[in-house]
């Protein structure tokens, strides 16, 4: 699909590619943390340890092609300028993906008895408590790793 669009437009071929690998990551990565944390309240120390070993490394490698993709659909588009905040967020993400694969085999191979940031319970997207109808703007991407737009919050 990618290279008939490509092909059809070459001059949006940076674009093009730069989606197909974000819908590459995001076909795995949206679900995972929900999938871990199941597996992880249920005691699935099996599925667990799959994760770890298989899923995530993919998820990792999917999200070093959108890098690569972004990159370069960056400098088509613009100068370098600008790309630290992409390469700032997204060296969180690979770094979050290392510390999951070394903190969910540590409690696989039974080097931890629990893994305390499983224990928590999910907030809220927006820091609401249940009920509650006020918004807190709190963690938001575009208020992150970005000292320029902190600035005219």
């Amino acid at each position: 699909m990618l290279g008939a669009a490509a092909g059809r437009n070459p001059e949006w071929s940076p674009l093009f590619e730069t989606q197909a690998t974000l819908c590459s990551l995001l076909a795995l990565k949206a679900s995972v943390g929900i999938e871990i944390r199941e597996a992880y309240l249920s005691g699935n120390k099996e599925q667990l340890g799959k994760y770890a070993e298989t899923l995530l490394p993919e998820i990792k490698v999917r999200a070093e092609q959108l890098m690569n993709a972004y990159k370069k659909q960056w400098m088509h588009e613009n100068k370098i300028f600008g790309l630290d905040v992409f390469d700032l967020r997204m060296g969180g993400l690979l770094q979050r993906i290392d510390t999951a694969i070394v903190r969910i085999s540590q409690y696989v191979r039974g080097e931890v008895s629990h893994l305390e940031e499983l224990d928590e319970p999910i907030l809220s997207f927006d820091a609401r408590e249940e009920g509650e109808t006020k918004v807190i703007s709190v963690a938001l991407w575009h208020s992150i790793a970005t000292p320029s737009v902190l600035a005219g919050i």
